[in-house]
Order: structure tokens, then sequence, then C-alpha cells
């Protein structure tokens, strides 16, 4: 049981969004030079193996080369932060312009988060102020459900009931990804995060960690007593969820943008009432759109450094209506699609 809950803390980000996408050009990366000198950029490490083969890839995703007005170069994939072992190795046209990049830039270096984690500062800004617990801030049905699904032992054992709803959402929603066997340990961004520990290459975090962990903090009362909702909907149609997902890591695999963005899934899997459409936009300004400016912020400052950065961000941020590719193209920056 605890080795299941270990999993769980280990894996409190945030998965993936849905939203629109944009069109880019096509450039031919034949030419590209492996020249970057990556000799001292990180300290010794465990040993971290990316899991790449000799293998010829059989993917295709999306991925793009973001040059300035002075000609610097930054490259930019979209990650799922899921995948399993169909996803690798990425492509030649990926792996090439990876190698030769000095630094990798991810949302935030999870495999570093987890080494220096600490449980007690995960759990602590989720507690609640004394005299209040959970079950003030849930209605009856939505308290049982939630108890149902993450189990009275754990409850007990973590004194559960002392800590914010916004840590249950994060737990409903774990035990739902680890039912349906979606595996957050193949994702994309770990797999290369792993491949430059293996070459001692540089790793920042675009995000600040702590602030990335936490986001549920941020959110209203309200919009965590639907995420909660939502959750548990999704636990107990996660049958239905899975196809979801699947079906949009098969079109992350093929560069397919529709299918990356897809719908939204609550209106999927449900009918949204209007005062949850609200709700839900509250979301995706908080999860998208705030956090696509800070990673469009860091990717123009990158292309001013002396160093090839390669940035590996979700894939929905890359490619939402207005999201990373669209902002820099209205921008001036040149965006071309890499194949």
């Amino acid at each position: 049981m605890y080795k299941k809950l270990i999993a769980i803390m280990l894996t409190l980000a945030v998965l993936f969004s849905f939203a629109g996408c944009s069109a880019a050009e096509t450039e031919d990366l034949t030419s590209h030079t492996l020249t970057s000198d990556r000799s001292g950029l990180f300290g010794e490490i465990e040993n971290t193996e990316s899991g790449d083969s000799n293998k010829t890839s059989s993917v295709t995703p999306l991925f793009y080369k973001v040059t300035d007005d002075d000609g610097d170069v930054l490259w930019l994939l979209g990650s799922i932060h899921i995948g399993d072992e169909s996803f690798y190795p990425l492509p030649d046209y990926i792996l090439s312009a990876f190698d030769g990049a000095d630094t990798l830039a991810v949302e935030v270096d999870v495999i570093k988060y987890e080494k220096d984690m600490d449980i007690d500062d995960v759990f602590e800004p989720y507690r609640l102020p004394y005299g209040y617990t959970a079950k003030d801030y849930m209605d009856e049905e939505t308290y049982e459900a939630a108890c149902d699904i993450i189990g009275d032992e754990i409850i007990e054992y973590l004194d559960f009931n002392s800590y914010s709803p916004a840590l249950w959402v994060q737990f409903v929603e774990e035990f739902a990804y680890m039912e349906m066997e979606l595996d957050m340990m193949m994702g994309v961004d770990r797999h290369l995060t792993n491949r430059a520990y293996d070459q001692k290459k540089k790793v920042v975090d675009i995000e600040d960690p702590d602030e990335h962990m936490d986001i549920y903090l941020t959110f209203s009362d309200e919009l965590i007593d639907f995420m909660l909702k939502d959750a548990i909907i999704t636990y107990e149609r996660q049958d239905e969820y899975k196809k979801l997902i699947e079906d949009m890591m098969e079109s992350w695999k093929k560069g397919d943008k529709e299918g990356i963005v897809g719908p939204n899934v609550p209106d999927t899997l449900y009918a949204m009432t209007e005062e949850e459409k609200i709700l839900y936009e509250e979301y995706n300004k908080k999860i998208m759109t705030d956090r696509d400016k800070i990673m469009i912020d860091y990717i123009k400052d990158a292309l001013d450094t002396e160093e090839e950065v390669f940035v590996c961000v979700g894939a929905a941020h890359v490619l939402s209506n207005g999201g990373i590719v669209d902002t820099l193209k209205a921008d001036g920056y040149k965006v071309e699609q890499v194949q």
C-alpha cells in the first residue's frame, strides 16, 4: 500500500491540458552539426540511463527550430508527461538537435525535485487552519466518494482530513492514473532529462519548482470543488478517460496537432454547466495562459545567451491557440517545423 503512496507523492505535478494549435514551416535538419562542448556543465550524478537503443524510431512528433533576428537558435519540443515504450527511441531529427544543445530546459526537473524532496515539505502547504477539516469544504456525497477512492487506511495514516481538498484532488487524480496504468516515468520530458544526465548536460527549470508543484493552492475553493468532482468522475469512468489519453498519445507520435489538442476532457465525459465552464476557464488560465507567458519569456531570454538551448515543455503549451508557437511567430521570431 505505501509503495503505492510513495509513487503518488512522486508524481504530484500537473499532467497536461487540451487547447488549440497552429501551423508552422518545415526545415531539413540534415545539416545540423554536433559541435557543442558539454564538459563540466553538470556535476557527478547517479546513472540514469535514458533507454535509447539502436532500433529505428517509429514516431514523428512535432518539433520546432526557433531563430531570432541575430540568427540565434533554440529547439522546441512539445512533451507528453506520460508515455510507453512505443515512444522510443525518439527520431534522429530530435536527438541530433538535443545532443548538440548545451542546455535542456524543462518545466521542472522532476528527477532533481524527487531526489531533494522532503515529504513533510510537500504536504505542509496544504495543511488546513487549526479546527478545520476537509469535510468542512466538501458536500457529504463528494467526501464519501473521495474517501472510497483514497481509502480509509491512507486517510487515517496521513491524518488526511487535516489537509486541503486541493491535496485530495491530486490524490484522486493520481489513483485514477495508476488504475489506468498510465506511466509518468515514461514521459518525454523525463526521458530527455535522463538523457541529459547521461551526457552531463546542463538541466534548468523554467518554472519555480515549489510554485509549479503548489499551483493547486492558488485555485479558488469553487474551482477545487469542481476539480475534485471531476477527478472522481475520471476515476469512475476511467476506461473512457484512458481512451482519450491513448488517442492523444497516438496523435503525439504521429505529429497530429488536432489530435494532440483535442476537446476539453470534461465536455467529453459529461456536459458542464455554465458555472462549471467559467471555473474551467479559471483552470485553463492558471494552468495554461499564465504559465505560457513564463515559458515564452524564458525562450526569449535563452535566445539572448551564448548557449544553445533545447526546450521541452508540455505539448499543449507549445501548440495551443495563443500559446508558445503562436506568440513567438507574432512577436517576429522565425518558427520552423523540423522533420
